[in-house]
């Protein structure tokens, strides 16, 4: 039983005034009084002269919670018939006394303006999801306890000293040190529970709930899920009422569902697990929010946009602002001890607080009930209903707070997702291909949806005989794609082997590899050159230059006995070294000696040099003589 349902309220008035008007009645019995029929919410507080029964068989009764005293129950009425409970429940021989439920306020509060906060004003947030409405019916309730699972909380923070502590646990290191040194569960918490109308800092959405930190982060921002499945069974155990998880990652299928019974167990518990969509701006299913049980929560900007970083998926449940909130940190981030962070993780802690709200103003609500309310009482935003950006809308707390329970409950949990491995195979080209046309529609299909990958194009220079080069060579180069299947892919060039390979993750990371057969472009053009430097009869050329030539296309066989330099005085081959830039097809003869001056040269080409579809250069040469 959680420390919420044994609460044991004590509310004490200065004074207490019961107006009593008796309506005129058409027929016999119980007299109406106006105070019943205008009872809060048609709530109606019974006293029982002996223990109050488990249920009643009276009409226009809504339902009935029994409370922590035996002799006292709460019964709410159907709308418009509170008078005619109460008068009938008067008039029961068993019932010692009834009245009409009371509503009652914080006595610090202020009734007549918004809270004393220095920084209040800075805090749209707030607005934005109607919280400073909702805090006149509730500030949270220190029976509610939220868990804030993450890098610990600044517990001595002016603006956090004084909350309700209650189980603090640090996991990694098993024992009760809840430093936080990053800075990150502090501001979480700050969201939640920053004393409010203190005169410092800022307000949080529910100050009066009760805190238990569990630290699972270390000083770089960074744990184990084990860790967190451990602090998720801590909270339970040691009865919180809502965990917030500000924190996630990605998950195989197999760890999935190793994990998932931690979070059934804890939602069999009466408990609310809320958890931060993700930042990755895409369709990635990070956990704990994809896990079943979990509300997942997306962030908004201070115009009720999807966040561009905030993850959208079939698991998001509702969204939250969580661009630039402001919310307590510690002095290493700012001095002043607040700032402003962006994050799924801002946003999370803004339902969270919520729902800390609701449970203290409607503690009778079971957890599935709850979260009934808070999707229904959302402001939708995007498509009409749910969709994947915004879940069922943006929390609201004065809609959760009035918003009737749905009736039937829906089914919550997101839809099944992709289980086992990710396969991707390509559908074209299926065989080895040889064809003139430059483009070529390539097409791939993955065994469930794709989340993220990219399609890259692989290009080899063709082997002699138009030969397409084994895929584990060197690529010569690669050009990345459109990821869309089919694409047309154009631009092909004569003379080169093609391949494809699709590289591709599923919204749970796993990832699919593969390569193409082969397309070769035919090529029957010979290669020739296309500039060389010096040119055929040129003069006064350096003692130093590297003749230097350029071809039309990328070619093979380029050596030193396939292109030659001779000294024409002499009759002699120059001894060189010969180079060529695949990149730039060019080709250089360095030679071993400085060329001697006055004398001619020249460079010979042979026919063994050829393109990669087996063309051959035509064999040619030229000469140039080298300044005195």
């Amino acid at each position: 039983m959680s420390s919420r349902s044994r609460r044991l309220a004590t509310v004490a008035f200065a004074a207490l005034f019961v107006l009593v008007v008796t309506l005129p009645v058409a027929a016999a019995g119980p007299p109406i009084l106006a105070s019943d029929a205008a009872a809060p919410a048609g709530r109606l507080v019974v006293v029982w002269r002996g223990a109050a029964p488990s249920s009643l068989q009276l009409g226009g009764v809504r339902s009935l919670r029994t409370s922590a005293v035996e002799q006292r129950s709460v019964v709410v009425a159907g709308p418009g018939r509170a008078g005619q409970v109460a008068a009938e429940l008067r008039a029961d021989p068993r019932v010692l006394g009834v009245v009409p439920d009371a509503v009652v306020h914080a006595f610090d509060w202020p009734a007549d303006g918004p809270p004393s906060d220095t920084l209040y004003g800075q805090q749209g947030d707030l607005e934005q999801i109607r919280v400073p409405e909702a805090w006149p019916t509730t500030t949270g309730d220190p029976s509610v306890v939220v868990a804030v699972i993450d890098s610990g909380v600044d517990l001595a923070h002016p603006d956090l000293a004084g909350v309700t502590v209650v189980a603090p646990r640090n996991e990694t290191f098993n024992n009760t040190d809840v430093t936080d040194v990053v800075g990150h569960g502090t501001h979480v918490a700050g969201t939640i529970f920053a004393r409010t109308d203190n005169g410092v800092g800022i307000a949080g959405i529910a100050p009066r709930s009760s805190l238990m930190p569990i630290k699972v982060l270390d000083g770089q921002g960074s744990g184990f899920f084990s860790d967190v499945l451990d602090a998720v069974d801590w909270a339970r155990t040691h009865h919180a009422d809502i965990v917030n998880l500000s924190l996630g990652g990605l998950l195989t299928s197999d760890e999935i569902a190793l994990f998932q019974p931690t979070f059934s167990a804890a939602r069999a518990a009466g408990m609310l697990v809320v958890a931060a969509a993700g930042n990755s701006g895409n369709r990635y299913m990070y956990y704990p929010a994809g896990l079943a049980g979990v509300v997942s929560v997306g962030a908004v900007d201070g115009e009720d946009a999807a966040a561009a970083f905030s993850t959208f998926n079939r698991a998001v449940d509702l969204s939250a602002p969580g661009v630039d909130t402001l919310s307590t940190v510690l002095d290493a981030d700012d001095p002043s001890g607040y700032a402003r962070f962006s994050g799924t993780s801002m946003a999370s802690p803004h339902v969270a607080g919520v729902a800390a709200l609701v449970w203290a103003a409607r503690p009778s609500l079971d957890v599935a009930e709850l979260e009934g309310v808070l999707r229904a009482g959302a402001t939708d935003l995007g498509d009409h209903g749910r969709d994947d950006h915004f879940g069922s809308g943006e929390v609201d707390a004065v809609g959760a707070l009035d918003a009737a329970v749905p009736s039937p409950l829906p089914d919550f949990d997101p839809v099944p997702g992709p289980a086992g491995p990710l396969d991707v195979a390509f559908t074209s080209p299926l065989v080895p291909i040889h064809q003139l046309s430059p483009e070529f529609t390539v097409a791939w299909t993955a065994s469930h949806a794709i989340v993220d990958g990219e399609l890259v194009r692989l290009e080899w220079v063709l082997q002699h005989g138009g030969q397409c080069p084994d895929p584990l060579d060197d690529i010569f180069d690669y050009v990345i794609l459109p990821f869309d299947s089919p694409i047309v892919d154009t631009g092909l060039r004569p003379g080169f082997c093609y391949r494809w390979e699709a590289l591709a993750f599923d919204e749970n990371g796993e990832f699919g590899d593969t390569v193409s057969e082969s397309v070769t472009i035919v090529d029957h053009v010979r290669p020739r050159i296309q500039s060389r430097v010096p040119g055929p009869g040129a003069s006064r050329v350096s003692r130093k230059a590297s003749p230097r030539i350029v071809f039309s296309e990328p070619v093979i066989g380029v050596s030193a006995t396939t292109l030659r330099l001779k000294n024409l005085s002499t009759g002699r081959w120059v001894k060189v070294r010969v180079t060529y830039d695949q990149e730039t097809m060019s080709a250089t003869i360095d030679p071993t000696l400085w060329m001697l001056p006055g004398r001619r040269y020249a460079v010979y080409l042979s026919t063994a040099i050829r393109d990669g579809s087996g063309n051959h250069l035509f064999a040619t040469h030229w000469a140039f003589a080298v300044r005195r």
